[in-house]
């Protein structure tokens, strides 16, 4: 079935939005698609991403426009930025902190000291910092803020 057959034109949704109510499992629910969540603040990012025709938020170095200021700002991160994060280890620069510390993680500490994988199959691994499972996907974000041997560590929360 087509969007506008199921949930009606988009072109009905603007910029403002009607107050969110959550549902009886409170829980919010997004009457255009499937989407649900317990966060309000989650459903309305969802809202304007998702189902906002309005792009207010426009790049001043291209024709690009968003949603949301938050995506004009990873846009102009990504596509714009000069990359001027230096690894404190080695002479790669990156355009932010965050895929630097991810580099430093990924090639100048010892993985086998930073975190254990389970003998079984699991999407999940082990700090071995702070003895929490986080997604194997994830973990070294977390890593680089509670390992010791790690520049930016930082007492777990």
């Amino acid at each position: 079935m087509e969007f506008i057959q199921k949930y009606g034109p988009q072109e009905q949704v603007s910029r403002k939005f009607p107050k969110p109510k959550k549902n009886s499992d409170n829980v919010f629910e997004c009457h255009y698609c499937d989407y649900k969540t317990k966060l309000q603040s989650t459903f309305n990012m969802h809202l304007a991403i998702k189902h906002c025709d309005s792009r207010p938020h426009e790049c001043k170095n291209c024709d690009a426009s968003f949603s949301t200021s938050t995506l004009l700002r990873q846009h102009v991160s990504s596509h714009h930025k000069v990359a001027d994060v230096k690894c404190p280890d080695c002479t790669s620069v990156f355009k932010t902190k965050a895929i630097m510390q991810t580099h430093y993680a990924r090639f100048h500490m010892k993985r086998e000291d930073l975190i254990e994988v389970p003998p079984y199959k699991t999407t999940n691994a082990f700090c071995k910092s702070c003895e929490t499972m986080y997604p194997k996907n994830s973990i070294m974000y977390h890593v680089i803020k509670c390992n010791p041997a790690s520049p930016w560590c930082a007492p777990c929360s």
